[in-house]
């Protein structure tokens, strides 16, 4: 039996520095039917490239997109997807 998708949102601003210790963690999971996308503002580092490079390696790494405009707008954005598809949603923030 299938287990339900799980989705994990990271949004992100400027996260160059917790990034790849973020995503590793997440893709770390043992869970057999997850996603991890991830959500850039139109970051000013390297933030869109770290996440676009791990989108190359891991099928079930999303990533979007946006210019700077609060990260809250590209969520409300993606949400119909994302609550369409999966089960549960993680959100991790950077506090």
């Amino acid at each position: 039996m299938t287990k339900p998708l799980v989705s994990v949102v990271i949004p992100v601003y400027n996260m160059e520095e917790f990034l790849e210790e973020t995503l590793d963690s997440v893709l770390s999971s043992d869970y057999p039917n997850f996603e991890v996308i991830v959500m850039d503002d139109g970051s000013k580092d390297r933030s869109l490239e770290i996440a676009e490079s791990y989108k190359s390696r891991y099928e079930n790494v999303r990533v979007y997109t946006q210019v700077n405009s609060g990260v809250i707008m590209l969520f409300l954005k993606q949400v119909e997807y994302i609550f369409y598809r999966s089960m549960l949603i993680i959100v991790l923030v950077k506090n």
